[in-house]
């Protein structure tokens, strides 16, 4: 009698166990993601792909890709202010007067497009691209002058902001000269 408990026993007991394994892999395979496909085009790597269906994913992947491949590079711009000094910071391929104005320093500007000597303003020291303004001449570019609306930095720099009188002075200096 003891012997046939046992063997009931084992029967329920291990039907049971196997109805519970057998429910987690079911359910766990039922839950599982769907749609997994090979990604032929990288078969060396042996990853598998899905296709996504999150439009915040595609978005999110679409950000963190950059036009030429690399992360930019962002710089320290000392920016010398009327009202005191600020520091920004500036990445290669933004200009200074987007990153100035995106991070709440107010400079003057009027036609964002390097034709007009509204932002004008001195490089102190550094490095900058100032190669799509129009406006200043060679001598004036020499001279340290820029437009902030059209220059990119290109290392940590200091620029003397609210410059647009001074060119000016110069400028008809060097006319009656």
């Amino acid at each position: 009698m003891f012997l046939f408990y046992i063997h009931v026993y084992y029967l329920v007991f291990s039907s049971r166990a196997l109805s519970i394994t057998y429910r987690r892999f079911s359910t766990s395979f039922i839950n599982s993601p769907r749609n997994f496909t090979y990604n032929f085009n990288n078969s060396h790597i042996n990853t598998f792909s899905q296709p996504f269906n999150n439009r915040i994913e595609q978005d999110l992947i679409k950000s963190s890709q950059f036009s030429n491949g690399r992360i930019p590079l962002y710089y320290a711009v000392k920016l010398v202010l009327p009202e005191g000094e600020k520091v920004i910071e500036s990445g290669e391929d933004e200009y200074i007067l987007e990153s100035a104005e995106n991070q709440g320093v107010e400079l003057p500007y009027s036609c964002r497009g390097g034709s007009c000597s509204t932002c004008a303003a001195t490089l102190v020291s550094g490095e900058i691209d100032n190669s799509e303004q129009s406006y200043l001449d060679d001598e004036q570019v020499k001279k340290g002058y820029c437009l902030l609306c059209t220059s990119y930095a290109k290392s940590d720099c200091t620029i003397e902001t609210h410059k647009e009188e001074k060119l000016h002075k110069e400028e008809e200096t060097n006319l009656k000269q």
